[in-house]
Parts: C-alpha cells; sequence; structure tokens
C-alpha cells in the first residue's frame, strides 16, 4: 500500500503499467480524478485547488498520457479501468469518487461497472454516457457532428493570445468567478 502524506507527484502500479499521479491532502471520502483524451493531470490542479485539503485528491495520467508509460498497446476504456483499479487498491482508497472528464468519463463508467466496490460516486464532465439515437438521426450521426465540431475547435487558430483567452472567457463554461490563472495557464 503506498501512503501519501503530502502533496506529491509520483508514479503507482497500474495494470502492467506504471501511472503518474498527483496528489493534494484532504480530510474525508477519496476523489480520483481521471482526464480527457488529449490531458493529463496537471489539469485538475483548480480543482485542487477548490477542494483546499477538504477531500484528497489523487490526479491520474493515464496510460500513455503524461507522464505513466506508455506500452504499444492496452488503449480500451476497460483497460484504462484496470488500471484505475489497479491505482485505487496501490492507494488503498476504498470506494472512491471518481470524477472523469471527456474520455476519462468513459473509463470511470467502465470502472464502476468492472469495479463497483471501488467507486462510490462518479461525476462526469463531457463524457461517459452512450449517445442515443433521437428522432430518425442516428447515433453515429451524433457523434460525427460532435467529433467534427472538436477538431474543428482543435485546430483553430487565433490572432493573439488575448483572443484565444477572450473566446473562453466568452464560453457559459467558464463564469467570470471560477476563472483564474490555471484556466490561463
Amino acid at each position: 500500500m503506498i501512503r501519501v502524506l503530502q502533496q506529491a507527484r509520483g508514479r503507482v502500479p497500474g495494470d502492467g503499467v506504471e501511472l503518474a499521479f498527483g496528489y493534494w491532502p484532504g480530510r474525508g471520502a477519496p476523489v480520483v480524478a481521471l482526464h480527457g483524451i488529449t490531458a493529463n493531470q496537471v489539469g485538475f490542479i483548480g480543482v485542487a485547488e477548490r477542494l483546499a485539503g477538504r477531500r484528497p485528491l489523487f490526479a491520474l495520467d493515464l496510460r500513455g498520457r503524461g507522464d505513466s508509460d506508455k506500452p504499444s498497446s492496452g488503449y480500451g476504456m476497460e483497460q484504462h479501468a484496470r488500471d484505475v483499479a489497479a491505482a485505487i487498491t496501490a492507494f488503498g482508497l476504498g470506494p472512491s469518487l471518481i470524477i472523469g472528464h471527456s474520455m476519462g468519463g468513459f473509463v470511470a463508467t467502465a470502472l464502476a461497472s468492472q469495479d463497483p466496490e471501488l467507486v462510490s460516486g462518479l461525476l462526469l464532465i463531457d463524457g461517459g454516457l452512450a449517445i442515443k439515437p433521437t428522432g430518425s438521426t442516428p447515433a453515429s450521426e451524433h457523434v460525427r457532428s460532435a467529433l467534427t465540431e472538436r477538431i474543428n475547435q482543435l485546430v483553430r487558430t487565433y490572432e493573439s493570445r488575448q483572443a484565444y483567452l477572450a473566446f473562453w472567457k466568452a464560453q457559459p463554461t467558464f463564469p467570470p468567478e471560477d476563472w483564474n490563472q490555471w484556466i490561463e495557464a
């Protein structure tokens, strides 16, 4: 069992790989944070800041991302979930609130399905649930539309850093009271 007593970064065994993690101490039930496909544990620094010691936060770099091992195979949601289960067990956490952002949401739901005894609750942010068809539009078309929009966001260029920040400040995702240095970083 790995015992972390203060804010730390380190590595923890996954299922056949080592995962990098960030840890922020707190009291109460543990929180395990899982990032999206293009992110890593650093994306949860703002969450750790908001928790401010109220709950211990373990943010993992999923396999192939950040400072975690990058094996040549094993990147399905079920494999990621096995890695997370191994990490939770290595930390000695027991049932944890799992935060899953985007792809991390799908990993979180796979974990809850495979190892429900490790999950006290799920917080899914922009992912984790299957898209169901509505009306006559097939689910594949909804997925294609959502992915096209996201790809367009990834390749969009801005005139300046200020224009980029102005675009994001205008989004309802970021109310003014939540805008901080972590978002601008």
